[in-house]
């Protein structure tokens, strides 16, 4: 077992023509989901699949407890989750009620002694074989799309993984999506996300 990664030219900076460099991204094999995790847990211990899937489901109500009421949550071995809020800026305490103060996003924050362990992992770049798969501006999106109906939101750098795709071709299927009403398009610090468009909630794959 690697980490799997491949070199992608780096997309130019604003008012840059820089060309032909290359960094390293990890390349995506897909999403470990829980009813797998639960199996590959309860093999490697004595615990049954319908003891790891109630664990599990207690953590996440102890989790969403926890930061609910202004806990942070650490997870011994994983790392600590804690809140964002968002509420429109003000130079006087006064101008701002508690109904005008917004959730915002869950942070994770990574255990020191799990990044240890991942700088340690192997990495091995893709074969030529495995990499050669392409696919049309069609299937490309419909992935997105179905990326984003699992995890609710998406950057461009994992898109782009997904795909195998280059920048500009991630831009124009995630604008795509935009259009279609599908996912909108947020700034979140210096970066953009996509979350899925709430309205209407009768969205589906087909049309594209």
């Amino acid at each position: 077992m690697s980490i799997k990664y491949d070199l992608f030219e780096n997309p130019p900076r604003a008012g840059k023509k820089e060309e032909g460099w290359l960094h390293a991204r990890p390349v995506i094999q897909g999403t470990l989901r829980t009813e797998r995790l639960i199996r590959s847990i309860s093999e490697s211990c004595t615990l049954t699949g319908a003891d790891v899937k109630g664990v599990l489901e207690s953590l996440s109500e102890r989790l969403c407890y926890g930061l609910s009421n202004s806990y942070n949550v650490y997870l011994e071995g994983i790392g600590t989750f804690s809140i964002t809020l968002k509420s429109k800026p003000v130079k006087d305490k006064k101008e701002i009620r508690s109904a005008s103060v917004e959730f915002k996003n869950v942070e994770f924050r990574p255990d020191p002694r799990l990044k240890r362990k991942l700088q340690l992992a192997d990495m091995s770049r893709v074969a030529p074989k495995e990499k050669r798969a392409t696919f049309d501006g069609k299937e490309r999106r419909e992935r997105l799309w179905g990326y984003i109906l699992t995890h609710h939101s998406i950057n461009v750098t994992t898109a782009m993984a997904i795909n195998h795709a280059n920048h500009k071709k991630t831009k124009e299927d995630l604008l795509f999506l935009v259009e279609k009403g599908l996912v909108k398009e947020l700034h979140h610090g210096n970066a953009k996300i996509y979350i899925r468009n709430p309205e209407p909630a009768d969205h589906k794959a087909e049309g594209y």
